[in-house]
């Protein structure tokens, strides 16, 4: 859009510049604000991308680079050993990892905060890291279950084919709850809530724990892995998991020791707590 912008826009003209599309059309949706009675037609502009990893786009204008606006309405996805970075109008963080998409629905912007927002997960990674909006202004939506955000820092993780749902907590608290009406309260630094199904909701341990090797996670948990390839404010601290396991471990020792003792009713059938963790793995 280089020439005069004619039919309902009379004079305004838009002279040629370097910008980028995506700079193009957040100026488009500037101009029309301007219009009256065209303010309500613009598409709220919610965040921008601080960074974008090979190839992340948005549906309503394409590839996305650094510093490019993004929009309500707008659903942004990140290809193959890509991930995109954003950061919202209210300080929000969230990342889009690789082969993910998630929709910025339902914004309703007052200043600098949100008063109401939802964020789809459609499938894939997504973190989300709570900025200055209130603390029910955020509803989180995957294809089997819905997040309440209460100040928090976490991941979650959707199958493509199942919709099966992964919530990671990494700080503060969250509450899940499946669509067939059942609920879940985290609240313990890195819990891990699974829905499998509308009426199948559960708690499945947390993160570094026992029942999963370190393989498993580093597929199952990516954005809990090679966290220096996110900016520095997009990370999250997981060192607190590695030391409740070795917490645990600890304890299953101690409870062995006891019943080698005679001591307490321990059974040796069961697996020791902690087994599958390696206290050398410094979690990343």
């Amino acid at each position: 859009m280089r020439g005069p912008v004619s039919s309902i826009f009379g004079n305004i003209q838009l002279l040629p510049s370097r910008l980028s599309g995506r700079g193009v059309i957040g100026l488009f949706a500037a101009t029309l604000a301007l219009l009256p009675g065209a303010a309500t037609q613009a598409a709220d502009q919610v965040g921008l991308a601080e960074v974008v990893k090979n190839t992340v786009t948005a549906s309503q204008s394409g590839q996305l680079g650094v510093a490019d606006p993004v929009f309500a309405a707008e659903q942004i996805s990140a290809d193959a050993n890509s991930h995109g970075e954003l950061k919202l109008n209210d300080d929000s963080l969230v990342i889009v990892g690789e082969n993910s998409s998630v929709s910025l629905d339902d914004f309703v912007v007052g200043g600098t905060q949100f008063q109401t927002a939802t964020l789809k997960v459609v499938k894939g990674a997504f973190r989300f890291i709570t900025g200055n909006s209130p603390k029910n202004a955020f509803k989180i939506e995957t294809p089997l279950s819905t997040i309440g955000v209460r100040g928090t820092v976490f991941d979650v993780y959707v199958d493509e084919g199942t919709g099966a749902t992964r919530v990671v907590l990494l700080h503060g608290a969250v509450r899940v709850c499946a669509f067939g009406g059942a609920c879940i309260i985290a609240d313990r630094t890195c819990d891990i809530v699974e829905v499998k199904a509308p009426d199948n909701i559960a708690k499945a341990g947390f993160l570094r724990g026992a029942g999963r090797s370190r393989a498993q996670e580093r597929s199952l948990f990516a954005l809990t892995e090679q966290q220096q390839r996110f900016q520095k404010k997009f990370r999250a601290a997981t060192a607190t998991c590695g030391a409740r396991a070795a917490q645990e471990a600890a304890e299953g020792r101690s409870n062995r020791n006891r019943a080698g003792n005679g001591a307490g009713d321990y059974d040796n059938s069961a697996p020791a707590i902690g087994e599958s963790y390696d206290p050398n793995s410094t979690p990343k």
